[in-house]
């Protein structure tokens, strides 16, 4: 997980956790239990592919972490340059450092750069969210040909007609 490596490697010549190694383990134990699971798996794809974009575009050790402006300005160019990612998993990156960052007492001003404010706009505006089609309601129609096609025991059927009664009231 990437709070374990960043707590890890941020706290680990700090002092007390250079005496006491025990309590370091401690600490970062702690910390991982402070975010929901799906909040760190958030975390940990952003700094993966913050990490990728480091190694691939050959940042120095010094501009990594913490990342600099320019870096992250960096970043959000190479992830619209992949042509993959949409606007909204850029900021999610962006924020996912940031809220590493935050998390582990480092500095963000450089992840709150006006730069990177305007590099996501522009972002969105070069590769806009797609539409999703609209869905079709659910109609009492609808509802008799799933029941239709529904099997299993009388038990089942039951508890799927209840429920298939309850949402065309809901």
């Amino acid at each position: 997980m990437v709070l374990e490596r960043v707590a890890r490697e941020t706290l680990l010549h700090s002092p007390p956790f250079t005496e006491t190694p025990g309590l370091l383990d401690v600490a970062v134990g702690l910390l991982s239990e402070a975010r929901s699971a799906s909040t760190f798996r958030g975390w940990d794809l952003a700094y993966k592919r913050y990490s990728q974009f480091c190694n691939l575009y050959h940042v120095p050790t010094s501009d990594r972490w913490p990342p600099t402006s320019h870096v992250a300005l960096g970043f959000i160019a190479a992830l619209f340059r992949s042509g993959k990612i949409s606007h909204g998993v850029a900021k999610t990156s962006i924020g996912g450092l940031r809220s590493i960052c935050k998390f582990m007492d480092l500095p963000v001003e450089a992840l709150d750069s006006p730069l990177l404010g305007l590099a996501l706009t522009s972002f969105r505006k070069f590769r806009p969210v797609l539409k999703r089609p609209m869905r079709a309601p659910i109609t009492i129609p609808v509802l008799r040909i799933f029941l239709g096609k529904v099997t299993g025991s009388l038990v089942r059927m039951s508890a799927v007609k209840a429920v298939m009664a309850t949402m065309t009231y809901a």
